[in-house]
């Protein structure tokens, strides 16, 4: 039986110095603040993917679905096999994280979208689309996608929206200083998983 466990966006307080205390913050400039968060890859993690070379007599090819996916991986370059032996190919060394047991499908985000946006009593209330910018073709083959189930990769790679809010913040050198505000990361994203 496969565990789902999802790994999650921490929720950010983070001071901020917008230089328009009057307009909401555009698109260029969420980008500059969620920058962090933008950036981290999203990880598919499983005990397959713990340690290489693996021999086709390892516990974990007792699991059908698992050497699908290894035979899988192959045709898309991510591994290589010779004779019993599967390894991993330069690409799949370039994904695979043996400290975390994982192999990363998205390597940033962008925001696609700013909606709803909302002034407040103390700052402004917003939606975003988010979406993976750098998408590895591997999470997106039929047969990964079929080996993954239950877990719905679709969740995971779809755009989605995130709710963020931008209120004002106390300058504590300056209290009369009105451009200092904090990031609330209202709801997190669907990210990384394990299988």
């Amino acid at each position: 039986m496969k565990k789902l466990t999802i790994l999650i966006f921490t929720i950010i307080l983070s001071v901020l110095t917008l230089s328009s205390c009057s307009k909401a913050p555009d698109k260029k400039d969420l980008t500059i603040i969620l920058k962090d968060e933008l950036q981290k890859k999203a990880f598919v993690s499983s005990d397959i993917f713990k340690k290489f070379p693996v021999s086709v007599k390892d516990s974990i090819f007792s699991i059908k679905k698992n050497k699908k996916m290894f035979d899988a991986l192959i045709k898309m370059g991510i591994m290589e096999k010779n004779d019993t032996i599967y390894y991993l190919s330069k690409a799949g060394k370039r994904l695979h994280d043996e400290k975390t047991s994982s192999m990363f499908f998205v390597g940033s985000y962008e925001i696609l979208e700013i909606k709803d946006v909302q002034t407040t009593d103390n700052g402004w209330a917003m939606t975003l689309l988010i979406a993976p910018k750098e998408l590895q073709a591997w999470i997106n083959d039929p047969a990964i996608i079929e080996d993954l189930k239950p877990v719905k990769v679709s969740d995971y790679i779809d755009p989605q929206e995130q709710k963020i809010e931008i209120v004002r913040a106390v300058n504590k050198k300056d209290p009369a200083d009105k451009r200092f505000y904090k990031l609330i990361i209202k709801n997190k994203l669907n990210q990384s998983f394990t299988f």
